[in-house]
């Protein structure tokens, strides 16, 4: 009789069934079909003169986030019917939800200024005289918006859509499949730092990568995605935050 809860939680998590490799081609592909009908839309009815003002990059923005977040989701349910998969059954949804929620928050509590800490030690050793370092392109976009729907639509997105579809595709899928398949060195760091290039600035790159860590063993403690997607929209929250009150705080302690 095992009496040890951490290793009755091992027991579970490495008992739980992989993916199927074809299974994940299939979704795969169908995501980055996705992908490049976004990609498509964008090379073939958005010109540059478009692109340069609010509304265009707004409009970018919605056929991006249509086509990463809507796609995924719906990439990620077609996954889960080939592998005959309920939700709940592939990503832990009921296995302690309570115990998840506070662990999310608690963790998200400590990580969000300890990351927003490693990101500004970032910027000023990457900071140049009369080159400021570079902003991810919705950071942009959302600071130069005074529009209230489109700034809704941007809190939307960044608050509950993007955790939701980045902790099920890389910690709900990814790290869990590559670490199933015996590599979990791999699947912790290779699952990270992908998590961070997707994001393509030099700021982000290692802060996120941090957070990306931190979210998969937060999901592997746990083993319940709620967990890290709460941690997740909660860090994004208090960012989305400070940064609509971006411009109330340069006031205050400078750029």
């Amino acid at each position: 009789m095992v009496s040890d809860p951490a290793i009755c939680l091992t027991f579970r998590v490495s008992e739980t069934p992989s993916w199927t490799f074809e299974n994940l081609l299939v979704m795969f592909v169908a995501f980055f079909g996705f992908l490049l009908v976004g990609a498509g839309i964008e090379a073939l009815f958005i010109t540059n003169s478009i692109k340069a003002t609010a509304d265009g990059k707004f409009v970018v923005m919605v056929i991006h986030a249509a086509c990463f977040n809507v796609g995924g989701c719906f990439c990620i349910g077609l996954l889960l019917t080939l592998e005959r998969r309920t939700w709940n059954d592939a990503f832990g949804l009921n296995r302690s939800p309570l115990k998840a929620l506070g662990l999310g928050l608690g963790v998200a509590a400590i990580l969000t200024p300890a990351v927003m800490l490693l990101q500004a030690g970032i910027a000023n050793l990457v900071t140049r005289p009369g080159k400021a370092p570079e902003l991810q392109r919705i950071v942009r976009t959302i600071e130069n918006t005074t529009n209230y729907d489109q700034l809704f639509f941007f809190g939307v997105l960044a608050i509950v859509l993007a955790p939701v579809i980045e902790e099920l595709l890389f910690r709900g899928i990814l790290f869990r499949s590559i670490k199933a398949a015996g590599h979990p060195k791999i699947a912790l760091w290779g699952t990270s730092i992908m998590f961070g290039l997707i994001h393509a600035t030099e700021l982000a790159i290692i802060p996120l990568t941090v957070l990306a860590v931190i979210l998969a063993k937060l999901y592997e403690r746990t083993d319940n995605i709620l967990a890290p997607i709460i941690a997740h929209a909660t860090f994004n929250a208090v960012n989305f935050t400070l940064l609509l009150n971006s411009n109330k705080l340069k006031e205050m302690i400078g750029p």
